[in-house]
């Protein structure tokens, strides 16, 4: 080890070969060390009968409890390290080589062995090797994903089942909404897309959360998010919430506009704040029955909330023969003491309904109610609020 005062006498230029050769020493280090794991991985696993390999406990298990202990790591670091110790003694033997050099590092070398793991042609795993090993003291400088780019670029070219199982991998897309453990208010979605897909949307997500003005509250990732949302609603940028109506980006969200909020009472919404109510021909229905004496109905001298309470009656359907109403309407709503909602597709407005009755305490503004969807999901109160404030339709349904 050097000491502080050997360091402060050399020269800037000694220095700087003093990091490369270190570098290198530790690169060189490592590949020893898994050399030696490979070693004590073989001498329990290569001459192993088949009895013995069926035990539970079996060879490659004793070796990774002795190689653990020895490097104070836990099993699955320790799988990993013996994984890739087995793989350049037995598949990389040019890389293994180069790594013993200290010309390359210990990530690389754990790229490099996970990247051709499944390969099986030995031939073809030969020339992967090769090609690898002449370009990998170049691969230190690049990113994560550009490293992987450039070793898939050999398994691709010499290994014709590499391209097979990525046409497999490119037919295995989907998209999917909504995990349980998802609070009120929010939806987790994940799915699998083409590369070239990807990275259409996320340029374009960022095009648009970048075009808001730096007043706008959110964070990068929050507007990233919505602007996603945005597109999907017919969107072309992202509405500005600085609340700045002077603000080129500031309007009416087009997420909200996508947006129907039926509320339950003769009484609408404030629609001060941008939400309107719609002109054009409302949902029809039966008319809900009165609460009995069991309802939490107010009382007949107290002023009307933003909604009115059904009990366990369901909400009024809307017009189904209207093209403006939601599909979904054809199913009456479940019974909600907070409201109903009803996702449909981007070219209907989604139908949301507001609670009938307010909490104890709850205030005037619009949306101060929480509201379900019609399959059960709620809309918290302060959503609610944005939807109106920012653009949502009303529809009164008495």
């Amino acid at each position: 080890m050097f000491e502080r005062s050997e360091l402060s006498e050399m020269s800037d230029d000694a220095l700087i070969d003093a990091v490369r050769a270190e570098t290198q020493a530790e690169a060189a280090a490592a590949a020893r060390r898994l050399a030696v794991i490979a070693e004590v991985t073989s001498r329990w696993c290569d001459d192993e009968d088949d009895f013995s390999a069926l035990k539970l406990i079996d060879g490659w298990a004793q070796a990774k409890a002795q190689i653990s202990a020895a490097c104070n790591l836990g099993p699955h670091a320790t799988n990993t390290q013996m994984r890739i110790a087995v793989a350049l003694r037995q598949r990389l033997p040019r890389t293994a080589a180069l790594f013993a050099t200290g010309a390359i590092t210990a990530k690389i070398v754990a790229a490099i062995t996970w990247r051709t793991h499944l390969v099986t042609d030995p031939d073809a795993l030969a020339r992967i090797d090769t090609g690898i090993a002449e370009d990998a003291t170049a691969y230190g400088t690049l990113s994560e994903a550009a490293l992987l780019t450039a070793i898939d670029h050999w398994v691709h070219q010499h290994d014709p089942l590499a391209v097979i199982r990525s046409k497999n991998a490119a037919k295995d897309r989907y998209l999917e909404f909504g995990d349980s453990s998802d609070p009120d208010g929010v939806v987790s979605f994940w799915g699998r897309m083409r590369a070239t897909d990807a990275k259409i949307t996320e340029t374009r997500a960022n095009e648009l959360a970048d075009g808001v003005c730096a007043n706008d509250p959110r964070t990068k990732r929050e507007r990233r998010a919505d602007a996603v949302a945005a597109v999907m609603a017919g969107g072309t940028r992202l509405t500005c919430l600085c609340g700045d109506p002077n603000c080129d980006s500031s309007g009416k969200d087009p997420r909200s506009a996508a947006v129907t909020i039926y509320v339950l009472t003769g009484q609408q919404p404030d629609t001060s704040h941008g939400a309107h109510p719609a002109t054009g021909p409302e949902p029809t229905g039966p008319t809900p029955p009165a609460p009995d004496d069991t309802s939490t109905a107010p009382e007949e001298n107290d002023q009307p909330a933003e909604g009115e309470e059904h009990g366990d009656q369901p909400a009024a359907e809307p017009d189904t023969d209207t093209p403006s109403q939601p599909p979904a309407a054809k199913t009456p709503a479940p019974a909600a003491r907070n409201g109903v909602a009803h996702p449909n597709p981007p070219t209907s407005p989604i139908a949301a309904t507001l609670a009938k009755s307010p909490a104890p305490g709850a205030s005037d503004t619009p949306g101060a109610e929480a509201g379900i969807t019609l399959d059960g999901a709620i809309i918290p109160a302060h959503l609610l609020t944005e939807l109106i404030t920012t653009g949502a339709t009303i529809r009164p349904l008495s």
